[in-house]
């Protein structure tokens, strides 16, 4: 078994999304969402503080460079957004993730949690996106990965 403070990186990989989930202790700290589907490329994205939306697109068919529109949801900055997430949805996860030993079935399940967490915290200001991100998890195959954070700096590098 692992120390008491280990941090893991779970990835949760597809077709036309990822997920990174930043785990510690089996709780949830930070999160990465990225679709890229029919031309609709996004990245979702929060920690304990916030959540950032990122929407990228070509202004029109000449254009060559990508243009992000960026949308950030106010948390109170005395709450963890996260809090309420991992005391009441992480709990079911947290052995299986000690153990990496979580299957496909149960990391689309945290994925749709998680989304369905977010469009609430966001009152309903991420719906259209969410939704995207929740019919390809529901659709697709995926691929389940456990990580250590190095591993994922290394490729970051």
């Amino acid at each position: 078994m692992e120390g008491k403070n280990d941090w893991v990186v779970l990835e949760i990989d597809s077709h036309s999304f990822s997920a990174i989930l930043n785990l510690s202790d089996g709780q949830l700290i930070s999160f990465s969402v990225d679709f890229d589907e029919d031309g609709d490329n996004f990245t979702i994205n929060g920690a304990g503080v916030g959540i950032a939306i990122d929407r990228y697109y070509y202004m029109d068919e000449d254009d060559k460079e990508k243009t992000v529109e960026k949308i950030d949801f106010d948390i109170p900055e005395d709450k963890d957004l996260l809090e309420k997430f991992n005391k009441t949805i992480m709990k079911q996860y947290k052995e299986k993730i000690a153990k990496r030993e979580i299957r496909e079935s149960e990391a689309k399940q945290l994925l749709l949690e998680l989304l369905d967490y977010i469009n609430n915290v966001t009152k309903g200001g991420a719906i259209g996106l969410i939704e995207k991100v929740e019919s390809a998890v529901k659709s697709e195959n995926i691929k389940v990965e456990f990580r250590r954070p190095e591993e994922v700096l290394e490729v970051i590098k």
